[in-house]
Order: structure tokens, then sequence, then C-alpha cells
């Protein structure tokens, strides 16, 4: 069988479980993005460092590992230059704060204040997010790996494909739930939880609505069939 014949059998074969149909066979979902490199025998810093090599990786490995229909969230671009988006905590990546093969690491820490719950409430997502990320994120970074993303992402997502691969998302969201917990730090927004219940309900209603656009408007751009809501 061929690699679009392939593609197409194992797109009917998600989209039927999705429905509640019928399957010759449950599909298996990959999702296990820092496993690929080890796997091959592939640096984790040139994972991290080459959005090229972190992406033929995944496939490579898939690839090795056989049996699979698709992929949760397809890697396109650099892992750890978009973590801090999501996590809003600085990441030690291997080859510069850590060893080369090492995995790369959240530095838990309460970067995000109290006083951020009333930004985000007062002035919006959008402000406070752009404020906050220079804090955790090297920007000039950050927007080359978003350029070249924004170039590469419908290659990357043709050749999962032309692999016979179903690309189930290509831009993970997360609940305005783990944003905080990242930012503030775990211990820290646990005890926020029990000592401003209603600021933090707040602010997660101020940012939901931004969380919801990301997702929906990456999918369109990307053309998947869904979005990866993480957290």
């Amino acid at each position: 069988m061929d690699s679009k014949a392939l593609h197409e059998e194992r797109l009917g074969r998600v989209k039927r479980v999705v429905n509640l149909e019928a399957v010759d066979r449950i599909p298996v979902i990959q999702n296990a993005s820092a496993f690929a490199p080890r796997y091959i025998g592939m640096s984790m810093a040139e994972y991290c460092e080459d959005p090229e090599a972190s992406m033929n990786a995944q496939i490579q490995a898939m690839d090795r590992l056989g049996g699979l229909d698709g992929i949760n969230a397809a890697m396109i671009g650099r892992p750890t230059v978009f973590l801090p988006t999501v996590w809003l905590s600085k990441i030690a990546v291997p080859g510069r704060e850590l060893p080369p093969d090492s995995l790369y690491q959240v530095r838990e820490a309460e970067v995000m204040t109290p006083a951020d719950y009333d930004v985000i409430i007062d002035k919006g997502w959008q402000t406070f997010i752009e404020g906050y990320l220079p804090k955790v994120a090297d920007m000039s970074e950050l927007a080359e790996a978003t350029n070249w993303l924004m170039a590469n992402i419908g290659r990357g997502i043709a050749l999962y494909r032309e692999h016979g691969y179903v690309v189930m998302a290509a831009n993970p969201v997360t609940t305005p739930f783990e944003y905080f917990c990242g930012g503030r730090s775990m211990a820290k927004f646990i005890a926020d939880l029990f000592r401003m219940p209603d600021k933090v309900q707040a602010a997660m209603d101020a940012m939901f609505p931004h969380a919801i656009a990301q997702g929906i408007g990456g999918a369109r751009a990307a053309g998947t069939m869904g979005v990866w809501v993480a957290g």
C-alpha cells in the first residue's frame, strides 16, 4: 500500500473511532516527543537546537517503531523555545545549562506574582503575556523559532502524511490552570487556590477566550482535525 492510501486508511479509522463507529482495530496515536531522539541515537541537544532534526527524528522513530496510525501533536519546530510560552517558566536546555543528552527541564520558580492576576483581569491576557514573556524566554530566539514554524508547518504536516501518519493536532494549547501553575510555581499556585480563589477564577475566566481562539485559529491555519488540549 502506498503512503497516500495508507494515510487515508488510518485517517478513516481515526474518524470512525471519533464518531463511535466500529473499526477493525483501535488506532494507535503516538505522543512521546522526547523519546524520539534517544530511540534513533540523536543527542537531546541537537533535537532541541535544530528544528529540522527534531521533526525528522519524530518521523524516523515512528517508522522504526511501526504499527502507529498517527501522532497526537506533530513535532515541528524547537520544543524548548516554545515551552516557556505555555509553562511561563525558564527552561534548562541540553547542551546549554544541561549535559547534551539530558532531558530538558522546567526551572520551576515563582516568577508570576499575585499582582499579575489583577493585570490579567483588568488589562487582558495579551497585555500580561507581552510584559511577562521576556522574564522567562529569549524573545529574539522565540521570534526566530516562530518565523521558522510559520514558514514550515505546512511542509512538516505534509511530511508526516507522506509517511502515512495522521496528524491529530499541530498546535498544543493548555488550560489557564497550567499556565498559572507554571508561572506561580506549583506550591504558590495551590496556596492561591485557597487564599484567593475568586481572583484566580476571575483571571482564568479572562484568559480562557484567548486559549480557545489560539486553539481554533492554530488548527485552521495548520489544517489539522483537532487541537491538543494539554494540562
